[in-house]
């Protein structure tokens, strides 16, 4: 007897509840992968967040900025390339000091020293060195008034001594700068009108039947030992009064603008009034 063979059609119901039944299966599974990958990719990204939290909590608030912006610089090459240009510009500074030290050390100059022997016009002459050499030497403030009490030697040593005690004794305050030091020096070694008697022969000083550098050389001594407090035009009037007539009305006519100017178109005039007087007198006697 043949098999009965069952008819799909026969049971229409039972069909389609396990078509049902496999679809919601399906449809549960692909939900619960979805849902699993789609926690894997918030954890991770979270993760991520974290560590660059972390890695970045000591950064300033503008490279938190920096992040979000695809076109700017990282944050940790901006510092790599800040840390090089330090490193660079300590590099220059480091080469240069030592360069700057050798050619200094190439330079032996050292503070002459001082007896109180010295005539008024050298001893302001050998302040003046000493401040070009302290300033040559970079000698910081603090450190002028004991290296330059090192030089002093027999009666300007015995008056150091006896002005600290003085000071000590009456509680002022110790000289520590070299201002304060060279008031009392001046004071103390230089003639009570020295710079009135300075001025004066400043005041006197003529050309006469000297040369034009001759006269500019007492010119320029006289106005750097002397504490002059006049502007730059006036000591170009004052080094214009004292030159030869003929040069002084000539001179007026150029109306310089600095000492040093002046100085030089007076040699210039004198030069050329030289030349034509030498013309003249060949022209007569020839």
């Amino acid at each position: 007897m043949a098999p009965h063979k069952t008819n799909p059609d026969d049971h229409p119901d039972d069909l389609r509840q396990t078509l049902e039944a496999f679809t919601m299966g399906l449809q549960d599974a692909l939900t619960a992968a979805i849902t699993d990958a789609l926690h894997s990719v918030l954890d991770n990204q979270h993760q991520g967040r974290r560590t660059t939290r972390n890695r970045d909590h000591q950064s300033e608030s503008s490279d938190d900025e920096l992040v979000d912006n695809l076109f700017a610089v990282p944050v940790r090459d901006q510092r790599r390339q800040a840390q090089r240009d330090d490193d660079q510009e300590e590099r220059r500074d480091l080469i240069h000091n030592n360069n700057t030290s050798r050619w200094e050390s190439a330079f032996k100059v050292d503070i002459p020293e001082f007896t109180s022997s010295l005539n008024p016009e050298d001893f302001v002459d050998w302040l003046n060195m000493v401040e070009e050499i302290l300033d040559f030497k970079k000698v910081p403030d603090d450190m002028r008034v004991p290296l330059v009490a090192t030089r002093f030697k027999n009666r300007a040593s015995a008056w150091w001594t006896q002005l600290k005690e003085s000071c000590r004794r009456s509680g002022k305050p110790k000289i520590e700068t070299w201002e304060r030091l060279k008031k009392h020096m001046r004071r103390n070694f230089l003639p009570y009108n020295y710079e009135r008697t300075l001025y004066t022969k400043l005041q006197n000083l003529r050309q006469g039947s000297r040369s034009v550098e001759e006269y500019a050389t007492d010119f320029f001594q006289l106005i750097s030992r002397a504490t002059l407090l006049e502007t730059e035009d006036q000591l170009v009037s004052r080094f214009i009064g004292g030159l030869r007539n003929q040069l002084r009305l000539t001179l007026q006519q150029f109306n310089p603008t600095s000492v040093s100017e002046t100085h030089q178109r007076a040699l210039d005039l004198e030069q050329q009034f030289h030349d034509s007087w030498s013309t003249f007198l060949n022209s007569v006697f020839r």
